[in-house]
């Protein structure tokens, strides 16, 4: 990166290389003033010659906007967008030699990869967001994306986005890898949130409780592109009590790992060891095991309301479910979760005393 701080003065500066010069400023407040100074800087520095610029270099100068302007995670997430799926169908064009059909292109690239709809849908807005951003800064006279169809939404709907307990066992019965296994098993089973589990280091397992203190999150690439954050609501710290068989499935996979990996600690990660799985491996083969057991598909999230339905059906405690959870009220537990009591208004009618010859009633 370069904009750095200055311990001494405590203030930002950034240095940049515009055709072979070095330029530096200094003095700035913040990180994000000297982020937005030097996208400023450089779009003085270097002039493009309008649309005719390379979807490349215009692409750099949209990331420094970007940094300006979002967070770590969230650039992180549009520089692989570029890497990954613009600059093999467009990283040699002209800005202005896009065409709609690139994009359909692209669109194709992600639909072979049998991506999920919010997926694709985030890579495409991110897509529009840097043509629109072209459009205003680089002269691009029209923005492509307009004119390429958009993903069909075939996302799960929320009241369909869980597995039963029959389905889910369907399931994990197809899962032939032992660390796979587990993995589902760990969603299933305590339903935390899938940045919760890939965050999970063997300090936060304390006999048969899971302990939820932290999250994970993406970053700008670089040597450690991630970042243990704090959870997603105050309620979300909590710890989460394991069934006695998967603790043991644990504590099985804890002394693998101890015979296999070099330099285990306790601050290795669960999953991953030294830096933690990518979220996109969890789909992957979360979806490779949906096809191979001919189970309806469902989210990985949608372990976590199928492990919801579980406790719901076995007549859970509503407060302890919200808990369990890490909620940050019982309101939205209820708000979420209230298609999952189908019957419960008949089964609180059937227990209401029969009052028929008790009362009198003329009409």
């Amino acid at each position: 990166m370069s904009v750095h701080k200055d311990p001494v003065r405590n203030t930002w500066y950034f240095r940049v290389r515009i055709d072979g010069k070095h330029y530096s400023r200094s003095g700035f407040r913040t990180k994000k003033d000297a982020l937005r100074e030097e996208h400023d800087f450089k779009t003085e520095q270097v002039v493009l010659s309008g649309s005719d610029a390379p979807v490349k270099d215009v692409y750099d100068k949209y990331l420094d906007y970007c940094r300006a302007h979002l967070t770590g995670e969230s650039v992180s997430d549009k520089e692989i967008t570029y890497r990954l799926y613009m600059e093999p169908v467009i990283g040699k064009l002209a800005l202005d030699a896009v065409t709609s059909a690139h994009i359909v292109e692209i669109q194709n690239l992600l639909n072979e990869k049998n991506f999920a709809y919010e997926y694709k849908r985030k890579i495409f807005y991110t897509l529009n967001s840097f043509f629109k951003y072209a459009h205003q800064q680089h002269n691009l006279i029209r923005n492509p994306v307009d004119y390429a169809p958009r993903f069909k939404n075939r996302k799960v709907k929320d009241n369909d986005n869980y597995w039963t307990f029959e389905e889910f066992k369907s399931f994990i019965e197809a899962v032939d890898k032992p660390i796979w296994n587990l993995v589902f098993q760990i969603l299933y089973y305590t339903g935390i949130r899938k940045s919760e589990l890939l965050a999970l280091q063997w300090t936060d397992i304390d006999g048969d409780e899971i302990v939820i203190s932290k999250t994970l999150r993406t970053r700008e690439t670089g040597e450690q592109n991630y970042l243990l954050a704090p959870p997603k609501t105050r309620n979300s710290n909590r710890r989460v009590l394991m069934p006695k068989f998967l603790s043991e499935l644990l504590n099985e996979y804890r002394k693998w790992c101890e015979q296999h990996y070099d330099g285990f600690t306790v601050n290795s990660f669960l999953l991953g060891f030294n830096r933690p799985f990518s979220k996109t491996n969890l789909d992957h083969w979360k979806n490779i095991y949906i096809e191979k057991s001919g189970v309806k598909q469902i989210t990985i999230h949608g372990f976590r309301h199928s492990h919801a339905s579980l406790l719901i059906n076995d007549g859970a405690n509503i407060l302890v479910v919200s808990k369990r959870l890490g909620h940050s009220s019982i309101k939205e537990t209820l708000d979420r979760y209230s298609h999952m009591f189908p019957s419960s208004q008949i089964e609180i009618v059937k227990k209401l005393p029969n009052a028929r010859g008790q009362l009198k009633v003329n009409f």
